[in-house]
């Protein structure tokens, strides 16, 4: 996930009233994935902020691993919620929706 040069988004352990991104699958019976392990936040003071935050800048690699225990194709859900902003300035909350195809191909 590659975050826009300026901008950073709120990691997972903020102040109250803070944002912080979240991701999650939704499969279908049979298709289950633990809560996404993030890297490790930078700290990031401001002038325009009265506390510290744990951010993410550039770009980061969140991962779950996905355990399948259906022989068929399916198709999973991923939901990314962010919330991006510079030193100055946030833009609205986002949150996407992205849906993968997810192909069984049995062992020979």
């Amino acid at each position: 996930m590659d975050i826009a040069d300026g901008f950073h988004i709120q990691a997972n352990s903020l102040p109250e009233g803070y944002i912080p991104i979240h991701i999650s699958v939704e499969g279908p019976k049979g298709v289950t994935a633990p809560p996404f392990t993030y890297p490790t936040p930078e700290p990031l003071s401001t002038a325009s902020l009265a506390d510290e935050l744990n951010v993410y800048t550039g770009s980061i690699q969140p991962q779950t691993p996905v355990t399948f225990k259906v022989r068929e194709n399916v198709t999973q859900t991923l939901n990314i919620d962010s919330h991006a902003c510079s030193d100055s300035d946030c833009l609205l909350p986002e949150s996407h929706t992205i849906e993968l195809n997810t192909k069984w191909f049995p062992n020979p």
